[in-house]
């Protein structure tokens, strides 16, 4: 559980997941409102979660 680890703990799952989403075959795109989402809306929705993480992982690292 993320809230319940150290520090060290969570930099290290934080670390994990920015590396699944940096990468440009561990993630599928999904669905958007009952389609296929388009590679436009993907790429936007894994560029936001990459800056909401890295932003996290900073706070940690301070």
């Amino acid at each position: 559980n993320f809230a319940n680890a150290s520090r060290t703990e969570q930099k290290e799952m934080l670390e994990n997941v920015l590396g699944v989403l940096e990468s440009e075959t561990a993630i599928q795109r999904g669905l958007y409102m009952g389609e296929t989402e388009s590679p436009e809306h993907f790429t936007k929705r894994k560029s936001a979660a990459i800056d909401i993480l890295s932003e996290i992982l900073q706070g940690i690292k301070a």
